[in-house]
């Protein structure tokens, strides 16, 4: 009969007396029917009945052999603790291990779950009262699981039901940890059922899918393991791939679609759908876009474009000429109302700094802001002589337009026109003011420069003329 707590406790104190359990040989301990088990990684001793470990260990070796490729990742590392002398393994869990082994073979299951299969990742465990310093310690990670409940979706039901579980751990300040969960039976039936093409092979989108997945959402401890771990999963999936392309499982059945194109922001929603279906909500949501996508529009297709890039091939480039076409639409539009109302101020801005509209509606802006200059010349010359940042209201121009090089020559050669027909005292009227005849005809750019500078020397030679 196995010796409870309380009973090793009592003895471990009556054969360490005055000495420390560390001190106390292997030998002792065995004679006395314990076994000291050492965490490592907790530096934490732990004492057992020893027949009881030496049995788990027997089981424990055993099933390393007996349940080879029925493997849960967490479970096959605790095995080796137990051979390692680090920790025990109570019959519950042995049991576990065992049923699981037995129920997958029952149920016509190859062997998928191999320790071959098991991904390797690293964690850091923090300080506490056994760890002066944190410690790294490598796991395995359940990688066949982890695919195998992705893509039928229960792997997102079980964490949900695991978080709600946790829920009052969360509010009492603790957070919890949840692991991959274990895959079942039906698991495994449903993704033959659903994750295999009518020739026998994986998805190709779903692999691009759950290899996305990995890489945005596990730590990793630098992009060289990473890469390692990825190309690891790859090779699973051909392992896995080959190991249940023989197994039989009850026909496919797809959904019917609805039309709702946002079906595709949902994970593996193409499992779901035969592949005409598939291409139909893949166009959908392609003429959907009204040009190159943006926001979520954006981050959708980018995945969409990871996932199915034959499916994607040259409609980047689609979506550009879509969307020049649109701005071609909306700025010829805009720009035949501009010439019909004559103000050109609320016009895109697209058309003064992009081609091809810089060079297509050049012409008639130039010519629309001609007829204003003059116009503004005959109807209040004083005004025209201003500050050209402040001619847009008058001009019918966006704010400054004035100021480009082109359009300043037209300004100052519309000036000119009206300064040489000014009666003296409009001209005396005009530039009484030493600012604005000192300031007036700076020009920079070569060809707006000689008209502007010869209107300056023309305005400064006549009120010399006229103010000795």
């Amino acid at each position: 009969m196995a010796r409870s707590t309380s009973q090793l406790a009592a003895q471990i104190s009556q054969l360490a007396g005055n000495l420390s359990v560390r001190s106390i040989s292997e030998e002792v301990f065995n004679q006395a029917g314990i076994k000291r088990l050492y965490r490592k990684r907790d530096n934490v001793y732990t004492f057992v009945d020893l027949r009881e470990y030496e049995s788990a260990c027997q089981r424990a070796r055993r099933f390393l052999v007996m349940c080879e490729g029925y493997f849960y990742g967490p479970h096959y590392d605790h095995l080796k603790l137990v051979l390692a002398g680090e920790q025990m393994a109570s019959s519950a869990l042995l049991d576990k291990i065992e049923q699981r082994a037995r129920d997958f073979r029952a149920a016509g299951i190859p062997p998928i779950f191999s320790a071959a299969c098991l991904g390797r990742t690293v964690i850091d465990l923090p300080v506490n009262e056994n760890r002066t310093e944190p410690v790294q310690i490598e796991r395995s990670f359940p990688v066949v699981d982890f695919i195998v409940q992705y893509a039928t979706g229960s792997l997102r039901r079980k964490q949900a039901a695991a978080a709600i579980a946790q829920r009052e751990k969360r509010r009492d300040g603790h957070v919890g940890f949840i692991p991959i969960p274990v895959a079942d039976i039906r698991d495994v039936i449903e993704f033959r059922s659903k994750a295999f093409t009518s020739d026998g092979r994986i998805e190709p989108a779903l692999i691009r899918e759950v290899i996305d997945y990995a890489s945005r959402h596990f730590a990793f401890q630098n992009e060289a393991q990473k890469n390692r771990i990825l190309e690891g999963d790859q090779l699973i999936y051909l392992i896995v791939e080959e190991l249940l392309r023989g197994m039989e499982v009850p026909s496919r059945r797809y959904l019917y679609w609805s039309g709702d194109i946002s079906v595709v922001s949902q994970r593996c929603w193409y499992l779901d759908y035969d592949e005409e279906t598939r291409r139909d909500i893949i166009n959908a949501f392609f003429d959907a876009l009204p040009g190159v996508p943006k926001g979520d529009d954006r981050k959708t297709f980018q995945r969409l474009v990871y996932l199915f890039p034959n499916e994607f091939t040259g409609r980047m480039e689609e979506l550009v000429a879509r969307e020049l076409a649109t701005a071609d639409t909306v700025i010829a539009n805009a720009l035949a109302h501009a010439a019909f109302i004559h103000d050109y101020r609320h016009v895109p801005e697209a058309v003064f700094v992009q081609e091809p509209y810089k060079t297509r509606y050049r012409s008639q802006i130039m010519t629309h802001f001609r007829a204003m200059a003059a116009r503004l010349g005959r109807v209040d010359p004083n005004k025209l002589f201003g500050n050209a940042v402040d001619l847009g209201n008058d001009l019918k121009i966006p704010s400054r337009l004035a100021l480009v090089p082109e359009f300043k020559a037209i300004l100052d050669d519309e000036r000119l026109k009206v300064v040489t027909t000014m009666t003296d005292q409009d001209f005396l009227n005009c530039f009484v003011s030493d600012g604005r005849r000192m300031s007036i005809g700076h020009a920079k750019f070569h060809a707006e420069a000689q008209v502007s500078g010869f209107m300056r020397r023309y305005i400064n030679r006549r009120y010399k003329r006229l103010v000795p």
